[in-house]
């Protein structure tokens, strides 16, 4: 068997600056990636508060079929409003109609109480004409 090879003083000492080198470059790196997660913590809370869940989600879609089913488009009111319009031109109309062809209720009352005196007349004459009996009534 041969002798291993001995290392002299200097040689174990360059060795052992270039393990403590090696160790200290890896040390370095290994710090940095054990740093990254605290450095991105900030923004992914920030994601999580941004962001929805899938109930949430659902929930808003259950929120936008109502919406359609119930709601209409502007083309629909804009229909709706064109028709209500003509409905209410027509309805304005048949109350003018009304007004010019038909008697209000105090003018109805009003030709009716003159034409009840003029009734009392017509009896207060004829029973003056029969014999004046009575006094009118």
């Amino acid at each position: 068997m041969q002798d291993a090879p001995t290392l002299t003083p200097f040689e174990w000492t360059v060795i052992c600056i270039l393990a403590s080198i090696a160790l200290a470059v890896i040390g370095y790196f290994v710090k940095g990636l054990l740093k990254k997660p605290e450095k991105h913590e900030g923004d992914i809370h920030q994601i999580q508060l941004d962001y929805a869940t899938k109930d949430e989600v659902k929930a808003h879609d259950r929120d936008i079929n109502h919406i359609k089913q119930t709601y209409v488009s502007k083309d629909e009111l804009k229909e709706f409003k064109a028709e209500m319009r003509s409905e209410t031109r027509k309805l304005t109309e048949s109350v003018d109609e009304i007004k010019k062809n038909y008697l209000t209720k105090s003018d109805y009352l009003h030709y009716q109480a003159r034409t009840e005196d003029k009734l009392e007349t017509m009896y207060r004459i004829l029973l003056e004409m029969k014999g004046g009996h009575g006094n009118g009534a």
